[in-house]
């Protein structure tokens, strides 16, 4: 299967060269990594190592979900691997493990890797695949012939966060599998380099009530609102300072931006939504 490594990044091209040399470094190594820099910021991305390396410059940044969906929709292959600026495989067998995977099951379309991070630094010991309800961004693999069968990521009012589970809901409503690859890892470092994290609470709680809008069945997506609200407070108390008022501030952006959101409602089936939640 053709191989595509996907890497979005801005203004941490140090940390880009190095998730690009892991990339390269798979074995078997891919098709192509391409990297998209969404707006330059700082030091230009450059690869002077070899390999088969494509660079798009976007002077604007169109958003990392955008420049994801660019990939898998134009790449020529049949997979594609994504990979966050800051994160980095461990493991030189797994993409070839991923693509196995796939192989063996044909209607697997989502493969989640073993994330680690300086606050969960331990992988889990597990070395079977299992059956997820969705893959963590900064490190996954996506038969590129299921997501263009779902049209790839929808655009959600929020900048950050939620890309993954919509389109992970909708795979399993087209009867797609999400599995997780236990045992095999990624590690994504997490850097706080340019990213605003007010800001990304801010979005990810917009983002999850506009995923419960959009695919919840019935009329149960008012019990799940409220109980995603009711959720959202309670864990920003945890930390108020940081997290309290961007988290009032996305409550009150997705009840604004409802009437806007209104017809774009299109619910899974009950099956689905229980799996994938």
């Amino acid at each position: 299967m053709k191989v595509c490594v996907g890497i979005v990044t801005r203004g941490r091209a140090e940390l880009a060269e190095k998730a690009v040399a892991s990339a390269l470094a798979q074995i078997p190594p891919p098709k192509l990594v391409w990297v998209i820099e969404d707006g330059v910021v700082g030091k230009p991305f450059e690869w002077k190592q070899g390999g088969p390396v494509k660079i798009t410059r976007k002077e604007t940044s169109l958003g990392y979900m955008a420049a994801r969906q660019k990939m898998m929709m134009e790449a020529d292959a049949e997979v594609y691997v994504s990979l966050d600026d800051d994160a980095w495989f461990l493991d030189p067998h797994a993409m070839a493990g991923a693509v196995r995977v796939m192989e063996e099951n044909p209607r697997v379309a989502a493969v989640g890797f073993e994330i680690l991070t300086p606050d969960n630094p331990k992988p889990s010991g597990k070395r079977e695949v299992e059956a997820a309800k969705m893959f963590i961004g900064c490190g996954h693999v996506l038969r590129l012939k299921a997501v263009r069968e779902v049209g790839g990521y929808e655009v959600l009012p929020g900048l950050y966060g939620g890309e993954e589970k919509d389109l992970c809901l909708r795979l399993i409503n087209r009867d797609w599998k999400v599995v997780k690859l236990n045992g095999v890892t990624v590690w994504h470092e997490k850097t706080p380099h340019v990213r605003d994290l007010r800001q990304q609470r801010r979005a990810g709680v917009l983002n999850d009530l506009s995923l419960i809008w959009r695919r919840c069945p019935g009329a149960k997506v008012w019990f799940y609102l409220a109980g995603n609200i009711s959720h959202q407070v309670m864990f920003s108390l945890k930390d108020p300072r940081k997290k309290l008022w961007p988290s009032v501030l996305g409550i009150g952006e997705f009840f604004f931006s409802l009437p806007a959101q209104w017809n774009l409602r299109k619910p899974v089936s009950q099956e689905s939504w229980k799996k994938g939640r």
